[in-house]
This record gives structure tokens, C-alpha cells and sequence, in this order.
């Protein structure tokens, strides 16, 4: 009898250590939470992310943090002139080698056709906010749209908007703005509605892209097209219902949001645990914080900074405070390029500011860690913190990287 039981177990045993082996393998068929993969960059979840797209990602992306993607480029504007004018223009081939010199691994572009079909890169539907004429470089009074121009004449009489002369150069081609990214191994970001875009970022950067859009019809021809990564900007769409139009999408893809309102904490986790990304697309501040908190994994931005990976701090401040009843500053030294990280432990209440300006205000029930990175150029790196209420000691530390 004993040896009967004694088999019994043993095959009880067997039949559960199947089920679990089972249940695991279904659970990574069906895109269930599982590990990332050993060579995720950052805090990438794609269960079908590229393996060379994740190496160059993680060449500047600390682990945990998302990957940070310029939106238009890393443009820069020039802090003294009157109205912020360009320095660095938006959806330029400088914006593309700006990024590189920052340390992000990736930009955005908007994609546009001319009245001929030819492909350019601008943000607006118009040429007036960003471009100034090529004669005299006076200001582009009557509204023109870019499909209802000739590519010639585009190029011709027109030049992007900058404070250096230098800079003031035709609008730059698809063609031309992806060699430029693959030239200085950066991962261009389409935001495009044109399949004839897809191909041409095919033939040039093999699948180390990403096509971004609102149109699910138009992502479909981008996935046949590569194995990029696909970002879908599905406005409201429920997150069960959006994971499905991802698995049906296949391959490596997640969603795009600009509301910070939508990809809340329990929405973000349901759409990676599956396997997909969630990019916060240019949430202001604080919002940004609050995506990085809730777990995204890719952060389309103008301003948000944390490309620390093989870089050394060229200023660090660091203090504890433990009377706030005043008002606490620093300012450091001014670089021409460079990038800020700030890193306060507290618990309270605090107001904070920050070059830009930036504002943010915090509130602890209990100790905790904020940790704040913003791209300067030319811009003294600095923090003001008021304390408000509750605040017993607050742990600071600034650091600033000159690029």
C-alpha cells in the first residue's frame, strides 16, 4: 500500500512540474510577463526587440531608465535672442549630429511631401513658422504649405531659420536626413503617414528605425515593410483592446501617447507586461518624471536628459539641508553644451526651479527620491528649492556633464 501511494506522489509530482513547464511556455508564447531579453537597453520590455538596436540604445541609456528620443531633433535655441530663435533648427541634419554630441540614441522627424511627391523633413504643414526666404533671409509672410510646393522651389528660395548663418540651409530630404542618421549611428523615429517613407527608410537603414503615427491602416504598411519597431499612437483605446491590435500588428511595436493623463501607472504595466513598449510623448514637466515613475520605456522630449552611460560629471554639488524655513540655491559654472542631473531625497513638501524655467512641486508622505535631468545649452546649470511643509531633511545633488 505505502509503495503505491509513494508511486501516486510521484507521478502527482511529475504531472504538476509538466503543468508549471506548460503554463511558463504558454505564458512567453502569449507575450505574458516575462524577463526582458539579456540584451534589453535601458527599460525596454520588446519581447521581438533587435538585438543591434538594443546595443546601440544601451551605449548612452543607463539600465531602468527609458530611452530618450529628440523630438524633431535635438534642435537648440539661442537663450539670448529676442522671440528664442533657432540656433540648431528643428529637422535638421545639425539637429541629427546635436543628438550624438547630447548622447541620445534616437530623434524624431516629421515626414512631408512636396506638390511633386518629393519627401522632405518638417514639423508644420507650413514652411513659415521654421523657414525664413533665401534672398535676404526676411520672413516668409504669405502662408505656403508644403504639399502645395514645387521641390525645386522649395529648395531654392527658401533656407531653415537660425541665428548662425551657417545653419541657414535648404530643407533637408528624407533621403538625406536618414544617411545623416546612419552616418552618425543615430536611430531616426518617422513620424509618417507615407508608405513611400517606409521603403525609403528600409533601403536605408535595414530595420534599425522606428515608424511612428496615428494611423493603425499606415503602421500596417510599415510592418510590412521592416522589422522595425512600430509606436502607435492610439489616443484613448483601452489597454486590452490596444494589446490586441499589437499582437495582431506582430513583431516589435508598442503604443504613443502625448496625454499624460491616458498611460496612467495600471495602463502602462498591462501593455508592458505583455511585451510592449509605452513612449511618453513630449509630456511637459512634471509629467515627465511621473512617466519614468510609471514605467515607460521610451521618452520623446525637448528637454528630458539621462544619457549618463560612459560620461563623468564635470560639477557636482551635493548638501544636506535641514532647515528649509529659506529659500536654497546654487548655480554652477556655464557651459556651452551640457546636461544637468538633480537628485533630492526628502519627505514633505518642496517647490522647485530649474533652468528653463521648469517648475515642480513635490509632496511626501514619506522619504523619498526624485531625480530630475534636463539637455542645457549655453544656460547656467541651477536649483531653487522652497520648503512648504513636513520637510525634516532634504538630501541634494547636482550634477552636470559638459558635452
Amino acid at each position: 500500500m505505502k509503495k503505491t501511494l509513494r508511486i501516486l506522489a510521484v507521478m502527482a509530482l511529475c504531472v504538476a512540474v509538466a503543468a508549471c513547464e506548460k503554463e511558463e511556455k504558454n505564458s512567453k508564447k502569449d507575450g505574458g510577463k516575462t524577463n526582458p531579453p539579456s540584451y534589453a537597453a535601458g527599460n525596454m520590455v520588446g519581447k521581438d526587440m533587435l538585438e543591434d538596436v538594443a546595443a546601440q540604445i544601451a551605449k548612452t541609456t543607463p539600465k531602468g531608465w527609458p530611452m530618450g528620443v529628440c523630438r524633431s531633433g535635438c534642435w537648440l535655441k539661442n537663450p539670448v535672442a529676442e522671440g528664442g530663435e533657432f540656433y540648431i533648427p528643428e529637422n535638421s541634419l545639425s539637429s541629427i549630429r546635436m543628438a550624438k554630441r547630447y548622447g541620445y540614441p534616437a530623434v524624431q522627424c516629421d515626414v512631408k511631401a512636396t506638390r511633386d511627391g518629393k519627401l522632405v523633413v518638417l514639423k508644420d504643414d507650413t514652411i513659415n513658422r521654421t523657414m525664413k526666404n533665401a534672398a535676404d533671409y526676411s520672413d516668409v509672410t504669405a502662408k505656403i504649405n508644403v504639399n502645395g510646393i514645387m521641390f525645386e522651389d522649395l529648395r531654392t528660395n527658401y533656407v531653415l531659420a537660425s541665428s548662425d548663418p551657417a545653419e541657414r540651409v535648404p530643407i533637408p530630404t528624407l533621403e538625406e536626413f536618414l544617411n545623416e542618421c546612419k552616418a552618425q549611428e543615430i536611430i531616426p523615429m518617422l513620424q509618417s503617414s507615407i508608405s513611400d517613407s517606409y521603403t525609403l527608410a528600409k533601403q536605408i537603414m535595414g530595420d534599425k528605425w522606428i515608424a511612428f503615427g496615428t494611423s493603425y491602416e499606415r503602421l500596417r504598411d510599415a510592418r510590412a515593410a521592416s522589422d522595425c519597431l512600430i509606436l502607435w499612437d492610439a489616443a484613448t483605446t483601452k489597454s486590452n483592446q490596444a494589446v490586441k491590435s499589437l499582437k495582431t500588428l506582430g513583431g516589435w511595436c508598442g503604443l504613443s501617447s502625448a496625454k499624460s493623463t491616458v498611460f496612467t501607472q495600471a495602463y502602462i504595466n498591462a501593455v508592458t507586461s505583455a511585451g510592449y513598449e509605452i513612449q511618453a510623448a513630449s509630456w511637459a514637466a512634471p509629467a515627465e518624471l511621473r512617466a519614468v515613475e510609471n514605467g515607460a520605456t521610451i521618452q520623446l522630449t525637448d528637454f528630458w536628459w539621462h544619457q549618463t552611460n560612459g560620461k563623468t560629471p564635470s560639477q557636482t554639488k551635493e548638501e544636506t539641508v535641514t532647515d528649509l524655513s529659506s529659500t536654497i540655491q546654487w548655480y554652477g559654472n556655464t557651459d556651452e553644451y551640457s546636461a544637468m542631473i538633480l537628485t533630492l531625497d526628502f519627505e514633505g513638501s518642496i517647490s522647485l526651479t530649474m533652468p528653463g524655467p521648469r517648475h515642480y512641486d513635490f509632496f511626501h508622505d514619506e522619504r523619498k527620491t526624485e531625480v530630475i535631468g534636463l539637455r542645457l545649452y549655453k544656460t547656467q546649470p541651477s536649483y531653487i528649492i522652497r520648503g512648504n511643509t513636513g520637510v525634516k531633511t532634504l538630501n541634494v545633488k547636482a550634477e552636470v556633464y559638459s558635452l
